[in-house]
């Protein structure tokens, strides 16, 4: 496993590379194709940074890309059982894991 760290502006972008291999069997013996990465975020406060992520990838001007694991399935059941199962489907078709955090600084001083 590789683990990376870029800060842009305020934005502290984690990355973990899961480097074991493309292909993995769940548990229940159904292949995964490892391929995409995960983008973990507060989307209350975070969202625009992962929209910049996905305008980076639509731009012309710039060779940044990668596959989605969004894009796998839409969880539009909001129980606890829909959502895990959704995650779990995402998780097991993801090689990067990206976790977006918005750094906000404090100074503090005595005047």
């Amino acid at each position: 496993m590789q683990i990376g760290v870029s800060y842009t502006g305020n934005v502290l972008f984690l990355v973990w590379i899961d480097d074991l291999g493309a292909n993995k069997t769940d548990t229940n013996q159904t292949m995964a194709y490892k391929n995409k990465t995960y983008v973990s975020m507060d989307a209350d406060s975070d969202l625009r940074y992962y929209y910049l992520m996905k305008a980076w990838k639509q731009s012309d001007h710039t060779s940044f890309n990668f596959y989605d694991s969004h894009d796998v399935n839409n969880i539009y059941d909001k129980t606890e059982e829909s959502i895990k199962a959704g995650l779990q489907e995402r998780f097991r078709e993801s090689k990067v894991f990206v976790l977006l955090v918005e750094i906000q600084l404090v100074i503090y001083t005595n005047m």
